[in-house]
């Protein structure tokens, strides 16, 4: 009976160690963008854990990866726009993690410290999403996911099933798409020409070897032209920086912490460009001054503000694009002790969904990149 027991435990571990090898692969293909490969992975997941189940019912962290890649598959995809697909595998994620919620043991050693965290956290989560969905108080609601695990966690936990779950996740291209809504105007438009264009000039200067011609649209300028621009840029700066400020004002009056965030990395180029600007027509003996105070009061004080504004309405999103500005202006301590906070809060898929769909959905011309270098930066940590 004790070697059947260790055997079993023996290849309910190796099954999971082999889910657990292809949820962090799927969470690089998501920082890629990589989505028909990260949906893949994530069935791959489901299927390594409902093996592990099956041979150890016991096996705790097993239930709580599988609740986990059902819980990502939900969002991901058409998401809610497939109401019977978002439901299907919502009410199966739910009813895997109510499961291992009301196991009479489901900490150590049925299920690894780190990963017990991460289960209550995922049940919480999940209770509070189909609350707010369905409209329900919780103690409705918990009864509803008690239904669930009494009717579908059998089913969902079984390799039988795994097919008819991979179906619905892969369930994309098949699905009748709703009407896409325009592509709304980048707010960069709403600058005004001259200080778009300056703008769109300088930002090739501030960020080498990223391709920006694709989001900005530039005029092609000459060499010689350029050159020429440069004298009159010391007016242009002063229009473009006081456009900016206004517009962050104005975010901040509107509570859009996202849009001030992005237009506060818009003043950090033209700030860092003007410095070097002026350090070449100014004399050598004020070349030295404090360039840093007037940076700070300039820039960094509207970004404090609005950093400790977004965490108060708990907008992850701005704070997220706040990480990224601050490792592109290499403040490390602080770009950590940010990202620290929002990892308290939501867990890396999450940050890895919102980079997404800030991706997919972006408000602002300067967003793409802003994503990209932190996904550069989380995908290196």
């Amino acid at each position: 009976m004790f070697w059947k027991r260790f055997r079993s435990a023996q290849s309910a571990g190796k099954f999971f160690n082999q889910a657990n090898e292809h949820w962090h692969q799927r969470q690089r293909f998501l920082l890629e963008g990589d989505e028909e490969s990260e949906r893949d992975a994530c069935a791959e997941v489901i299927r390594l854990c409902q093996l592990s189940i099956q041979a150890d019912q016991r096996s705790g962290d097993a239930y709580v990866l599988l609740a986990n890649a059902l819980t990502v598959a939900t969002s991901h995809g058409p998401g809610r726009s497939d109401q019977e697909r978002y439901e299907f595998l919502q009410s199966r994620a739910a009813a895997v993690i109510h499961l291992w919620y009301t196991l009479p043991h489901r900490g150590y050693p049925t299920t690894k410290i780190n990963n017990t965290a991460i289960g209550e956290r995922l049940w919480r989560i999940m209770v509070d999403d189909i609350s707010q969905d369905k409209s329900l108080p919780e103690d409705a609601t918990v009864a509803l996911v008690e239904s669930y695990r009494d009717n579908l966690a059998a089913e969902t936990t079984s390799p039988d099933s795994f097919e008819k779950i991979k179906g619905i996740i892969l369930r994309t291209a098949s699905t009748p798409q709703t009407k896409q809504p325009e592509p709304r105007e980048p707010l960069e438009e709403t600058l005004t020409p001259e200080t778009y264009q300056f703008l769109a000039r300088i930002l090739r200067k501030a960020m080498p070897g990223e391709s920006h011609e694709e989001q900005v649209r530039i005029d092609p300028f000459s060499q010689l032209k350029e050159m020429t621009d440069e004298l009159g840029d010391n007016s242009r700066i002063y229009y473009a920086s006081t456009e900016l400020i206004e517009l962050i004002k104005q975010a901040h009056h509107d509570n859009d912490f996202r849009q001030a965030i992005c237009w506060l990395n818009w003043l950090f180029i033209l700030e860092n460009y003007s410095h070097k600007h002026r350090k070449k027509y100014l004399p050598d003996e004020e070349k030295e001054e404090d360039y840093g105070a007037k940076l700070w009061k300039m820039v960094f004080n509207p970004l404090k503000i609005t950093i400790n504004m977004a965490r108060q309405a708990k907008d992850w999103d701005a704070i997220l694009l706040a990480v990224s500005l601050l490792e592109w202006v290499d403040i490390p301590e602080w770009r950590d002790e940010l990202l620290g906070i929002v990892y308290d809060h939501i867990d890396e898929q999450a940050v890895a969904d919102r980079l997404l769909n800030i991706k997919r959905q972006p408000r602002m011309l300067i967003e793409d990149a802003m994503v990209k270098r932190l996904q550069c930066y989380l995908g290196k940590t």
